[in-house]
């Protein structure tokens, strides 16, 4: 069975390129534009990992991540967050609980590397 990732970003050619990346390697992607429409999608589908970025319009990406947490259907999930910002947002990230945060780069690899990762350590 494939894995299913929510996707979060919310500059589209990015968002578009990382579901690309997700999608040729095997994975199932829903795509979301910001955290409010993340936080609806998690209404529609059960991800198994969330990719979220940490600078988002409407709802922040921090504060996604905290809603994520609260809830008890969805606070299991890993999520990896990533940011253009600086470490200032990867240690936001890591303090609201993200599972791993990453600077945003164009190394996929690395990236496809750390969702497997998660992915694997995440609990039954």
């Amino acid at each position: 069975m494939r894995k299913h990732i929510l996707l979060v970003e919310d500059q589209a050619l990015l968002r578009k390129l990382y579901a690309e990346v997700f999608s040729e390697a095997g994975y199932t992607v829903t795509q979301a534009e910001d955290g409010k429409s993340a936080l609806e999608a998690l209404e529609q589908c059960r991800p198994d990992i969330i990719v979220t970025d940490i600078r988002l319009p409407w709802v922040s990406g921090v504060h996604f991540i905290n809603q994520v947490r609260t809830q008890r259907e969805t606070a299991h999930l890993p999520i990896v967050a990533l940011s253009g910002g600086g470490d200032e947002y990867l240690e936001r990230a890591n303090a609201c609980g993200a599972t791993v945060s990453l600077p945003k780069s164009a190394d996929f690899n690395r990236l496809l590397g750390v969702v497997e990762q998660a992915l694997t350590a995440r609990p039954c």
